[in-house]
């Protein structure tokens, strides 16, 4: 007779894996000279503006309310997102909130290990989830308008011939023509510009999509001399005089003239500014523009001009394509507004092989190029077939 064979009892699927950290325990576990968990952070300086903007509001909300801000407790952060979303937050604003509480409190935790982090509970993932499914209170559209090229036209007509009206006009048709987000714009240096003959290459120092110094932007030479942004940045750098430093700095008032100075021009100005050009030239609806808006008037005018895709994406350095074509305005396009889109398309498909030729130089590696090109035109010939299956249908 067979003996029975004796089962080992099944342990957990999983048991035997070791609990994975968060990715920022080992940044966070650094020491720090005042013990600030801002200096700890590899992240960007516009992202840890918005953490810091984030954890104070929090920090506020709670002194007002007689609650607890570190450490904090689950119900606290469920009445605070709560409270968010009754005054009309968003949901990219609350999961932004909760993750700068889930940041501070990671930190606080590996500090004081006894301590568990309220913002990963349960019950705050299942209030989001509620407030999802509920959708936004606010329905009012996300995006900025548009600045279409005839839009271009009447704000820069409309500026004062004085030096903030030089530097408004080189911030506003470089960032058109550059298809410049607005802290690439600002965080620009005189040391970034390199002038060609054909145009300008700027080297980006803070993007979104890549380190500092790994993206660039060009800018095309142009025969209006009113729109050409290699003219007007010439012009600014000969009438402010400023050889290093913040290519757009602010200024100041001495002895009743304005002089520049050795700090960058902040966000917050040069969005007042662009709003009061807006206003100024006469824009309709100018409070539904803002700085994003010379970023989406240039995809719109190379997108419907017959600019691909992929043009698109590269010259915007978006990651996704998706991304790329919801800067897209679905608008109608004046004659006017076409002509100016297909001298865009011309401009960045040179100034974007210059780029592709340069990086290729610069790295060794010459099959870059040929790699963008093939790019390409896959994603035209895809296109192509999209519309053929369209019509037919």
């Amino acid at each position: 007779m067979r003996s029975a064979t004796r089962m080992e009892p099944l342990k957990p699927i999983g048991s035997d894996i070791a609990p994975m950290e968060s990715p920022l325990t080992g940044v966070l576990r650094a020491p720090t000279a005042n013990g600030d968990i801002w200096h700890t952070l590899p992240l960007r300086q516009s992202t840890l503006k918005r953490y810091r903007g984030e954890w104070h509001a929090f920090e506020m909300w709670c002194n007002d309310a007689g609650f607890s801000s570190l450490p904090s407790s689950s119900e606290t952060i469920v009445r605070y997102l709560q409270a968010a979303y009754e005054r009309g937050r968003k949901q990219t604003g609350l999961a932004l909130a909760r993750a700068t509480i889930s940041v501070v409190h990671e930190w606080y935790r590996l500090q004081h290990e006894e301590v568990e982090n309220p913002a990963r509970s349960r019950r705050v993932s299942l209030v989001l989830a509620q407030i999802r499914v509920n959708g936004d209170k606010d329905t009012r559209p996300r995006k900025r308008k548009a600045l279409r090229y005839e839009d271009l036209e009447r704000v820069v007509a409309a500026l004062p011939d004085d030096l903030a009206g030089a530097r408004l006009r080189a911030l506003v048709v470089v960032g058109w023509w550059g298809l410049l987000r607005a802290s690439e714009l600002l965080g620009l240096r005189v040391e970034d510009v390199e002038f060609e003959r054909d145009g300008a290459d700027l080297r980006l120092r803070d993007t979104k999509t890549g380190g500092v110094g790994e993206q660039s932007a060009a800018l095309p030479l142009r025969d209006d001399v009113a729109l050409c942004p290699v003219r007007e940045l010439r012009r600014w750098l000969s009438r402010s005089g400023i050889v290093a430093g913040p290519l757009f700095p602010r200024l100041r008032r001495r002895a009743g003239e304005l002089c520049v100075t050795d700090r960058a021009l902040s966000y917050p100005a040069y969005h007042r500014f662009l709003r009061d050009a807006f206003a100024r030239a006469g824009i309709p609806m100018a409070s539904l523009y803002s700085t994003h808006s010379l970023r989406r008037g240039a995809a719109t005018e190379l997108a419907k001009s017959g600019g691909s895709i992929t043009d698109l994406q590269e010259a915007g350095r978006w990651r996704s394509v998706a991304i790329a074509a919801g800067y897209v305005e679905s608008a109608g396009v004046s004659h006017k507004a076409g002509v100016a889109g297909l001298h865009l398309t011309q401009y960045l498909r040179a100034s974007l092989s210059r780029l592709s030729g340069a990086r290729c130089e610069k790295h060794g590696h010459l099959f870059q190029a040929f790699f963008l090109l093939l790019r390409r035109r896959f994603h035209d010939g895809l296109l192509t077939v999209a519309s053929a299956f369209g019509s037919t249908g």
